[in-house]
C-alpha cells in the first residue's frame, strides 16, 4: 500500500471502487443493501477523515495485521467517543481478515475526495440502489450535484446563518450549504474565502431530519464537513412535529410520496391548508420553520405547481414570500429512480415580501440551458442579462388570473406562428364538451357499447388508411368497450363524425396530448378526451380542423401548454388560447379534398404493398410444397 493515490476523477471511478468493495463483501456472506453498506461506511468514513482532516486512524488500520480487532477495539471508540457518536459508528460483523484487507487495499489506492461529491451519499446510493428503485426509499431521491450547487447559491448562506433541510437524506444539501460557504466565504460581495470552522461560532449551522436510516450517513458527513453532528435527527415523521420560526434558511428535496387517504397532520400547517397533499404539507413545514426576513429553496414535483387543488396554498405563499424564481427541469433528472418531472422554487423575505409585481421563470430543456442557469449569478445579472440568458419575466397579475399556475411557459407567445389568414383562438370556434365518462377497468368488456378512450387516439396524421373509410363515413375505429349495463348518460355521448381531442398523456414513448381521433360511431368517450362541438359551420370545416390537430405549430404550443408529473395534461383554458389559421370556407374545402386524395393513394398503396408481400410469401410457401 504505498505510492501516490491515484485520483478518483468522477461518480464512475467510485461506483467502480464500490463494485469491486461489494464482491469483497460478497466474499464475506455479508447481506447485500443496507448491511453491506453499513458495514463499508465505516472503513469508508475513516479514509475520508484522513484525506479531510489528516486523522491518523487511517493509517494505523493499514499497518495493523489483526485490523477486525483493532477496528472493534480501537478505532470505532475512537470515533465515538470523539463525536458523541455511539448511534452512527458500530462495531463490524466482518469475520473474514483477508476482505477487510481488501477493502483497505481498494481504497488506500485513490484519492476520494479530488472531485465535488457528496461520497457517502454515492456509496448509500450504490449499495441501496436496487431498494430505492423497486421500493422507491419512501419517495426520496437523490439530487444531482449540479442542481445541489444551484439550490446553495440561490439560497446563499453565510457562516452568520442557521440552514435547515427537514427532508436531508444523506445530507446531500447541507453539504453543498456548507461547500458554498468555505468556497464563497461569508462576504461574497467582496470575493473573499474563509476555511469555515464551526468551533468559532456559537451553536450549530447545519440542521436536518429524515425518517430513513440515511440520517446515519447525514451525521458521518456532518461530522466530515462541519465535525458536529448534533444537527441531524431521524424522526418517526417531519410532518407530525411542525417548527416556528427557528432557521434563517431552508433547502430540501420534497419527499415524491402518494397522498395518503388520512394524513393526520394536515391540521397541523395553515388550518388545513395543503388539502392532504403531501407536497404542500412538506413547503408548509419548511415555510414555518424559517425566521421572518429569510429564504427558502426547494425541488417539487412539477405538479404543485397548477391545478385548482393547490391553487390555495401558492396564492398563500406568494402573498406571505417573494417568490422569486422557479426552475422547470427535465423529465429525466431523477431517472433511474422516478420519471416524475420537477421543478426547483425559490422563495425569498418569508413573511415580509417586498411585493415585486413578477417572478422570473427557466425551463431547462437542454443541457445547455442548465450550463446557463449554473454560470449566471441570479441574483447579480440585470433583467436585461437575465432576458438574455433565456429567464422569462412572469407576471403575478397573469398567475392570478390562471388559479396561481407558476409554470411561466404557459404565459409566453413563442409559437412564432404567422399565416397568410386570420390567427383565430379556438375557443372562439368551437365548444369543448368536458363530460366524458370516467371509468375503470371493471367497465371494460370485449364487447359492448363502443368506448373511445386516449387508446383510440394516434399520431397518424389521416384518419381511414387503416379502414379505407371516408371522415363522413367512418374514421378511426373504436378500440374499447364498455359492458352493456354501465351507467353512463347523454353528457357522455358521441356520435359519428365528432372529433375528440387527447387532454392527457400516459404514453411517454409516443406523445399524443392534444391530438385527435374522430369517432366511427356512436358510443361513449372517455373524460381523458374532450369532444368538440363547432360553434359556426359557416366558418370552419370539421375536416380541416381535423387536420389541424395534427399540425406540429399546434403540437408545439400544446407541448408548451403541458404540465404534468408523470402524465402529461393540458388545461381546456389553454387548449382553448391556441391560435389556428382561419382561412374563407372554400381555401379549407380544397385543403380537405386534397388531402383526401393523397389518402387514397396511400390506402392503394398499401393494399398493393400487401398484395406482393403475400405474393412473396405464397411463393417461397411453395419452395416446400
Amino acid at each position: 500500500m504505498g505510492g501516490k493515490p491515484e485520483m478518483a476523477k468522477d461518480r464512475a471511478v467510485l461506483f467502480d471502487i464500490f463494485k469491486r468493495v461489494e464482491g469483497s463483501l460478497w466474499e464475506g456472506n455479508i447481506e447485500s443493501g443496507l448491511p453491506r453498506f453499513l458495514e463499508f461506511a465505516n472503513l469508508l468514513f475513516l479514509k475520508l477523515l484522513e484525506e479531510r482532516q489528516k486523522d491518523t486512524l487511517w493509517e494505523s488500520l493499514k499497518s495493523e495485521q489483526n485490523k477486525i480487532q483493532y477496528l472493534n477495539e480501537v478505532a470505532i471508540p475512537s470515533l465515538q467517543a470523539k463525536y458523541n457518536a455511539l448511534d452512527v459508528f458500530t462495531e463490524t460483523t466482518i469475520t473474514k481478515e483477508s476482505v477487510v484487507k481488501k477493502i483497505v487495499a481498494i481504497l488506500d489506492k485513490y484519492l476520494l475526495t479530488s472531485f465535488d461529491s457528496d461520497i457517502l451519499g454515492d456509496a448509500y446510493e450504490y449499495f441501496l440502489r436496487n431498494n430505492i428503485v423497486s421500493k422507491q426509499n419512501l419517495g426520496q431521491y437523490f439530487t444531482p450535484r449540479p442542481i445541489v450547487k444551484l439550490m446553495a447559491a440561490l439560497v446563499s448562506p453565510t457562516n452568520k446563518d442557521t440552514v435547515y433541510d427537514p427532508f436531508c437524506g444523506t445530507g446531500g444539501l447541507l453539504t453543498g450549504a456548507f461547500n458554498h460557504i468555505k468556497e464563497r466565504g461569508s462576504n461574497v460581495d467582496r470575493g473573499s474565502t474563509i476555511d469555515f470552522d464551526p468551533s468559532k461560532k456559537e451553536g450549530n449551522t447545519f440542521f436536518g431530519k429524515d425518517v430513513s436510516v440515511s440520517t446515519r450517513v447525514a451525521k458521518m458527513n456532518a461530522i466530515l464537513h462541519w465535525r458536529d453532528h448534533s444537527g441531524i435527527e431521524q424522526v418517526e415523521n417531519t410532518l407530525s412535529h411542525p417548527l416556528h420560526e427557528q432557521y434563517s434558511i431552508g433547502l430540501t428535496n420534497v419527499p415524491f410520496a402518494r397522498d395518503p387517504k388520512n394524513y393526520p397532520y394536515n391540521d397541523l400547517y395553515e388550518n388545513g391548508l395543503a388539502r392532504k397533499k403531501t407536497d404542500v404539507l412538506c413547503i408548509l413545514h419548511l415555510f414555518q420553520s424559517i425566521k421572518k426576513g429569510g429564504r427558502m429553496v426547494a425541488i417539487v414535483p412539477e405538479g404543485f405547481l397548477f391545478g385548482t387543488e393547490r391553487a390555495d396554498a401558492r396564492r398563500f405563499l406568494t402573498d406571505n414570500t417573494d417568490l422569486r424564481l422557479v426552475i422547470s427541469l427535465p423529465h429525466d433528472t431523477f431517472l433511474p429512480y422516478t420519471h416524475v418531472k420537477t421543478a426547483l422554487v425559490y422563495f425569498d423575505n418569508i413573511r415580509c415580501p417586498d411585493q415585486k409585481n413578477h417572478f422570473w421563470y427557466f425551463d431547462v430543456d437542454s443541457p445547455d440551458s442548465l450550463n446557463t442557469l449554473q454560470s449566471t449569478n441570479f441574483k447579480g445579472a440585470s433583467e436585461e442579462e437575465l432576458t438574455s440568458l433565456g429567464y422569462a419575466k412572469i407576471p403575478f397579475e397573469k398567475i392570478r388570473q390562471h388559479h396561481e399556475n407558476w409554470i411561466g411557459k404557459h404565459y409566453l407567445d413563442n409559437s412564432g406562428a404567422h399565416s397568410l389568414y386570420p390567427l383565430v383562438p379556438l375557443g372562439k370556434l368551437v365548444t369543448f364538451v368536458s363530460t366524458g365518462f370516467s371509468h375503470n377497468t371493471s367497465h371494460l368488456s370485449d364487447d359492448g357499447i363502443p368506448f373511445f378512450t386516449l387508446k383510440s387516439v394516434k399520431k397518424e396524421l389521416f384518419p381511414n388508411c387503416e379502414t379505407g373509410s371516408r371522415l363522413s363515413t367512418g374514421g378511426r375505429p373504436s378500440t374499447r368497450f364498455l359492458k352493456y349495463e354501465t351507467q353512463t348518460n347523454e353528457k357522455n355521448t358521441c356520435v359519428e363524425g365528432d372529433i375528440l381531442v387527447a387532454l392527457k398523456d400516459k404514453n411517454r414513448e409516443s406523445a399524443i396530448l392534444g391530438r385527435a381521433t374522430i369517432a366511427n360511431k356512436k358510443g361513449i368517450f372517455s373524460s381523458d378526451l374532450t369532444k368538440i362541438e363547432i360553434n359556426s359551420k359557416d366558418l370552419l370545416l370539421g375536416e380541416y380542423l381535423y387536420y389541424f390537430f395534427k399540425n406540429e405549430t399546434y403540437i408545439k404550443e400544446i407541448k408548451k401548454f403541458s404540465a404534468g408529473s408523470i402524465v402529461k395534461s393540458i388545461s381546456l383554458e389553454n387548449m382553448a388560447s391556441i391560435k389556428i389559421p382561419l382561412p374563407p370556407l372554400s381555401i379549407q374545402e380544397e385543403v380537405v379534398k386534397e388531402f383526401n386524395q393523397y389518402e387514397k393513394l396511400i390506402i392503394a398503396q398499401n393494399e398493393a404493398a400487401n398484395f406482393f408481400h403475400e405474393k412473396c410469401r405464397e411463393r417461397l410457401k411453395s419452395l416446400w410444397a
